[in-house]
């Protein structure tokens, strides 16, 4: 699985958590793009990735989620 955010979204989705669905389509989207190698290979390309603030509440959403699963 490596990189692949989106067999690990599958994976955790059918594991049980449940993220928004806007959530689930922007990690697929996210491994799609391969947005984590254009970030650290080429960052002058970032103006293809995505915005930061979706980003950001990508990952806060799936944090809070996984957290309160383990937390159980």
């Amino acid at each position: 699985m490596q990189h692949n955010l989106a067999a690990r979204t599958e994976l955790a989705i059918a594991s049980g958590l449940r993220l928004r669905l806007r959530t689930a389509a922007h990690l697929r989207a996210l491994a799609e793009n391969r947005e984590y190698l254009m970030t650290r290979y080429e960052p002058e390309r970032t103006g293809t990735a995505s915005q930061m603030n979706r980003l950001a509440a990508t990952l806060e959403e799936v944090a809070m989620k996984v957290t309160a699963v383990i937390c159980r």
